[in-house]
């Protein structure tokens, strides 16, 4: 049975081991913070209260990683904002309609938006965003315009498949579903990071793949720290029930197993997405892309409290830990 090994401290804070991350995701996502307040600056007060309110909050990570992977490409900031802002807006409207589907009442921390303005309100200001973000994108050609709206479609085509795709056998349910629903937005992300700064077809596929294995590793860590908190609701949810069958665990309540057999899969994913990150050109930003995978994952289990930490330290980092070295 997995023992709670109960640390007292932090030990990667301690170390400032994401340091340079931490404050470039920080630095970032001020940027972005601003960005999207001048862009719905020009609107209708209504219209920029639900619009502020659905896209506020958030740890920017998809926006962040747009200008990441252009800044590793030698790429900039003022050119890859426009593809960040949208990123984060198509992302906020998508987890605004999740939460009128699935009936969650609240959305980092505060009331969801149909909640506090209504389902009718909600669901027009998200499909308001949904077009405002696609313009933004026009400025890097007709191809990434295209591969941007069919991302889209991919998604929603993983929001229908958790929401109704019961036909599906449910051994093969769940990574297609988490592949379309997370991988092809931070797909995207990585995408139209490469595309801002000009980089050519193969640099710009590597890109692709990289984000795209980055959101299935995100939905895994996810789901897991969802089963780490205890939640009942979140326990009883389909989405758990697929995770585990994907895993081939009993049941919720063999913790060991599910721990077990996640990191594994977790393992797998990071080493993919590390390699597609070395195969980027050295620039001063790299390093970050390499550590992001090893970052995304300790802070999302870390949600989960001291539990989340002590599954990272004693069966995720001593497998990774000579990458952070």
């Amino acid at each position: 049975m997995f023992i709670l090994k109960a640390f007292t401290e932090d030990l990667l804070d301690k170390n400032s081991l994401f340091k340079e991350l931490i404050e470039y995701i920080d630095s970032r996502k001020e940027i972005i913070e601003q960005k999207i307040r001048e862009e719905l600056s020009e609107y209708e007060e209504e219209v920029k209260e639900v619009a502020r309110y659905i896209i506020h909050g958030g740890k920017r990570l998809r926006g962040v990683l747009t200008l990441l992977v252009a800044e590793t490409l030698g790429g900039s900031v003022e050119k890859s904002l426009n593809a960040a802002i949208a990123i984060e807006m198509v992302h906020s409207a998508s987890l605004a309609l999740d939460d009128i589907i699935d009936g969650d009442l609240f959305r980092r921390g505060k009331p969801s938006s149909w909640v506090k303005y209504g389902i009718s309100h909600t669901v027009l200001v998200s499909n308001f965003l949904i077009p405002k973000a696609q313009l933004l994108i026009k400025i890097y050609g007709f191809e990434a315009l295209v591969n941007v709206i069919s991302a889209w479609l991919q998604t929603t085509v993983g929001e229908i498949l958790d929401a109704f795709g019961d036909s599906i056998p449910l051994s093969s349910q769940y990574e297609k579903i988490i592949d379309l629903k997370t991988g092809s937005v931070f797909k995207m992300a990585t995408y139209l990071g490469s595309k801002s700064a000009n980089a050519d077809e193969e640099i710009t596929k590597i890109a692709s793949e990289y984000g795209r294995y980055l959101g299935v590793l995100y939905q895994i860590v996810d789901d897991l720290t969802d089963i780490l908190s205890g939640d009942p609701k979140k326990l009883e949810s389909k989405s758990i029930k697929l995770y585990l069958e994907w895993l081939g665990a009993r049941d919720v309540k063999n913790l060991d197993e599910i721990l077990e057999k996640s990191s594994k899969k977790i393992i797998e994913y990071v080493d993919l997405i590390i390699n597609k990150a070395s195969l980027f050109p050295e620039s001063r930003y790299k390093k970050l892309l390499i550590l992001f995978p090893i970052f995304l994952t300790y802070a999302l289990l870390k949600e989960s409290g001291s539990l989340g930490l002590d599954y990272f330290y004693s069966r995720i980092y001593p497998k990774i830990s000579f990458i952070i070295q």
